[in-house]
């Protein structure tokens, strides 16, 4: 290997003497590894061995033998990104998925965050044209900057640390996404009640259509092309229903100088009229802003009554299935107003009721949308310093 001074990161860290560690080196990574294909070309979803197969899409399955055991850095041998996993135990992978073995002169998760960030020289040694597939001589001459041992050390240390963090968090996300499912159940199927100030029981819920308690209709034409960051109005596009917000719209992102017939009021429930899916028009937003620009591809729910708006959106996600029914179309789905109407709907006939558990669900989505953040913020604090330790 050679010892270069250009190029170094801009991040380093010092020894514990608080010096500089040595210059970094480049060399070829078949300098420091062996990389070895699978002999196997099944690619079977049912196989329930308890071994862990790597298939050439980069795909997890399982298989009923193994055949390398040991600390491995595995790359997909076709996509349009290569995103290794990092493994150490029994596998075998297909003879188009490569493992980075034979580790002992580095340390094994450095390496892997090294090549974790090699997409683009994988992309440019790729062969095809509309699937890429790499080959095994390619990664002997993968240029690398590589550390000493103890630099190598702390800096996989401390990305794994961010890693754990991140994995800890989407894990308490999935907990309470887990708990928020369970409770819907609960509320809805009146399995648990609220009572009221003097803990008496509220009265028996009602069953209605969804046309007894809200008007129905769409938005007003409004596309990408009338979208400006300096425009005026704010507005909501129906693809932006699937992409950046939730079950409560608070704030909106996109802005217009064009006025539509349609603006949205405080209250209203946005669902999509078309999808290539049936389940994603099954989605239902509340919007809880004034003057929103709403465009077309909308179905707008507008509650004409004192029910509680919130409520009845979650309610609407909930009966997701029975939504979906009423879909119509074949390559693109489409759902109207007039299918909406026909949606069922049992809801409590008190508004303190209402406004009890609307409250509490939207309690517990502050909660995950909380927690979605802090993984944004880890995930991009991670990447800053990725930018930082690998040049």
């Amino acid at each position: 290997m050679k010892a270069i001074s250009s190029n170094k990161p801009r991040l380093r860290f010092k020894d514990e003497q608080g010096s500089d560690y040595p210059n970094w080196k480049s060399c070829e990574l078949g300098e420091l590894a062996t990389v070895k294909t699978g002999s196997s070309n099944r690619v079977d979803s049912t196989l329930t061995g308890k071994y862990t197969f790597f298939d050439r899409s980069q795909d997890i399955r399982t298989s009923d033998r193994y055949l390398f055991n040991c600390e491995a850095i595995i790359v997909g041998g076709e996509g349009q990104e290569f995103l290794p996993k990092y493994f150490v135990g029994k596998f075998d992978l297909h003879q188009r998925s490569y493992a980075i073995m034979d580790l002992e002169s580095v340390y094994g998760k450095f390496i892997f965050y090294l090549i974790s960030r090699k997409n683009n020289y994988f992309l440019s040694q790729a062969v095809g044209s509309t699937v890429k597939s790499l080959r095994l001589p390619m990664f002997k001459r993968m240029p690398l900057l590589v550390p000493t041992m103890p630099e190598q050390r702390k800096i996989a240390d401390c990305l794994s640390a961010m890693d754990e963090k991140i994995e800890q968090l989407e894990r308490k996300r999935e907990l309470l996404e887990i708990y928020k499912k369970g409770l819907l159940q609960k509320l809805f199927s009146q399995e648990w009640r609220f009572k009221d100030e003097n803990g008496m029981e509220h009265p028996e819920w009602k069953s209605v259509q969804l046309q007894d308690i809200a008007k129905i209709f769409r938005g007003s034409g409004l596309s990408k092309a009338d979208l400006d960051p300096c425009g005026q109005y704010p507005c909501i596009l129906y693809g932006e229903l699937f992409t950046k917000y939730q079950e409560t719209i608070r704030e909106v992102f996109s802005y217009t100088r064009v006025q539509t017939n349609v603006v949205g009021e405080n209250g209203d429930i946005l669902m999509p009229t078309s999808d290539v899916t049936p389940s994603g028009l099954a989605t239902a937003s509340v919007l809880l802003l004034t003057d929103v620009q709403l465009g077309g591809d909308i179905n707008i729910v507008r509650l004409i009554g004192h029910d509680n708006p919130v409520l009845v959106c979650y309610m609407l996600n909930f009966l997701k299935r029975e939504i979906i029914s009423l879909v119509s179309g074949t390559t693109v789905k489409h759902i109207y107003p007039k299918d909406l109407k026909r949606v069922n709907l049992c809801i409590p006939t008190s508004e303190l009721e209402q406004t009890k558990i609307a409250d509490f669900l939207s309690a517990v989505d502050e909660k995950i949308e909380h927690l979605n953040q802090q993984i944004e913020l880890s995930r991009n604090f991670k990447h800053g310093l990725l930018q930082q330790l690998f040049v």
